[in-house]
């Protein structure tokens, strides 16, 4: 959020307004906190700031942006999308700068017919998974400089085969799938 400086240190109240501006100090030097310089600032200017990126710089390349959302498998793109145009992201449905592609499978059906439009377009793409005790995000694929969704592909079903032939006697879940014990143990909680 925003508040002005001296809005936070009336909130402390006199006694304790010298600890708060230490704190302010504290968290501007850290980049937690920025100060505004003119007009409004965006309430993640903080966390760009904190990542090296001037919020100003940031927030325009936010609003220049264009994103398709699409989804494979069970995934909803509501959450995504939302905080997509939160943050100042122009959502379209068509010519988009890029696809992000929201999975619940790195391996799902559908991801080699999006990989050769990307390649055919040149538009890139965007892999992630979120929802999961693990949010995966990336790799951001580029036609001509890599990296290739095949290659990654590949070794997935690699990795899937090598824990199949380890432990034989229990089959290797596929990434993404839901840990079956998970459910169970969550309904006992």
């Amino acid at each position: 959020g925003t508040l002005a400086r001296e809005a936070v240190l009336a909130a402390l109240g006199e006694n304790r307004r010298a600890d708060g501006e230490e704190a302010l100090a504290t968290l501007i030097e850290a980049e937690v906190v920025v100060e505004a310089t003119a007009g409004a600032v965006h309430p993640d200017a903080g966390w760009w700031s904190s990542l090296g990126l001037a919020a100003g710089l940031a927030a325009r390349r936010l609003a220049e942006a264009t994103v398709e959302v699409r989804a494979l498998g069970e995934t909803d793109t509501g959450a995504v999308t939302d905080r997509l145009r939160a943050s100042g992201v122009q959502v379209e449905s068509d010519g988009a700068g890029f696809t992000l592609v929201l999975v619940d499978d790195y391996l799902a059906e559908g991801l080699a017919e999006i990989n050769a439009q990307a390649l055919e377009s040149g538009r890139p793409w965007l892999l992630a998974r979120p929802g999961r005790a693990v949010t995966l995000i990336g790799p951001l694929f580029v036609s001509d400089r890599g990296p290739c969704w095949e290659c990654l592909a590949q070794r997935l079903r690699l990795r899937l085969n090598s824990l199949h032939r380890s432990n034989a006697s229990t089959p290797a879940a596929r990434p993404g799938a839901p840990e079956p014990r998970l459910p169970v143990a969550a309904a006992g909680l």
